[in-house]
């Protein structure tokens, strides 16, 4: 009985295929199978995959005549796959050894729709590093929370990847989620949020442990194209309308996870944005509404009531002034009244020495 499916995207990677596909093929747990879809590549990376689907027949290869894109690659899998779970592992990344049985002992131990580690290792060109996030109990049943809730709680890095968690194939193929067939944007991020608002049964098990590769030329680094920016606008847009027709009362919590996520890329862009850039976010912004109680109200009017960058950077500028003002001369009242304590305590000082 298969009992994972790992599904792995290929593009132009052959310098780090062989140690991903290492960590895939001596998993401890062996009832899984491997399915590597090859999205074009140019290199080496096909020739790499053939090689090793001859020393283990678990792997399956897929080759894609055109140029998809991540998550239309990861569809090809999906639509394949025949394990209980799925899991998804960038061809770049590596895991380890025991990481595919820690989540999958723990799914099965207690019924879950969703099994995650938040035990992530970056490596930059071979040094490693955690991310920093706050650790979640060992096991933790969050289905019943509030979406928002959850993303709050579990920090946004670890809920907007799909690679560090073994997803149910049932849960996921009954709601019929699949990534959008877009070749950038933040389909991890889209995907999850489909997936968490449909309350999955959640656990943890972060002994498992996954190496995520930050290189300069992936996908992640080179995401800031006008052409990405669009496709990530429309992969919030695709969980809007997901969330409008399905799960309504959702909408207010939706709304600001986009908005979060909106204003990461905003604050990703300013160094090189131009007024295209801000254009297509805030005609984003245009087309939500949150309330004011949510902590980021303030920036949201900003970029509502202002169509054009100049005018975003010049009304921040002035509120951040104001703001600065304020500190300010709070200080300055702070250091008014120390001095006036200070000059009676020195001369306390002075009255008992010359006594």
């Amino acid at each position: 009985m298969l009992k994972v499916s790992v599904i792995v995207p290929v593009y132009n990677v052959e310098l780090y295929l062989k140690e991903c596909l290492d960590s895939l093929i001596n998993q401890t747990l062996k009832e899984i199978e491997i399915i590597c879809i090859d999205d074009c590549s140019t290199d080496n990376s096909y020739s790499i995959l053939e090689e090793y689907s001859k020393k283990d027949n678990r792997i399956k290869l897929i080759k894609h005549q055109e140029n998809k894109g991540l998550g239309p690659a990861r569809n090809s899998g999906i639509k394949v796959a025949n394990g209980d779970y799925i899991s998804f592992v960038d061809s770049d990344d590596y895991i380890a050894l025991d990481f595919i049985e820690n989540l999958y002992n723990t799914a099965k131990r207690y019924d879950v729709d969703i099994s995650i580690t938040q035990n992530v290792i970056k490596n930059i060109n071979n040094k490693f590093s955690n991310f920093f996030f706050q650790k979640i109990k060992y096991i933790e049943y969050l289905g019943s929370s509030e979406l928002r809730n959850f993303y709050t709680y579990g920090i946004q890095f670890i809920t907007n990847n799909v690679w560090s968690k073994l997803y149910r194939r049932d849960f996921i193929l009954s709601r019929n989620i699949f990534f959008l067939d877009i070749k950038y944007g933040v389909e991890d991020f889209d995907f999850n949020l489909r997936v968490f608002m449909n309350s999955p049964k959640i656990a943890f098990n972060n002994n498992s442990k996954y190496y995520y590769r930050i290189r300069e030329n992936s996908l992640t680094t080179l995401f800031y194209t006008i052409e990405s920016l669009n496709s990530a606008i429309k992969h919030l847009e695709n969980s809007i309308s997901y969330c409008q027709k399905n799960f309504p009362h959702y909408i207010s919590e939706v709304y600001i996870i986009s908005f979060n996520c909106v204003l990461y890329l905003l604050n990703k862009l300013n160094n090189c944005i131009s007024e295209n850039y801000y254009s297509i976010i805030h005609n984003f912004v245009l087309s939500i509404e949150l309330k004011n109680n949510y902590s980021n109200y303030n920036e949201y009017l900003l970029i509502k009531n202002n169509d054009n960058y100049r005018d975003y950077l010049f009304v921040k500028a002035m509120e951040e002034i104001k703001v600065l003002k304020r500190q300010n001369s709070n200080l300055v009242n702070k250091i008014c009244w120390f001095i006036p304590i200070r000059s009676l305590r020195d001369k306390l000082r002075n009255s008992i020495l010359y006594e």
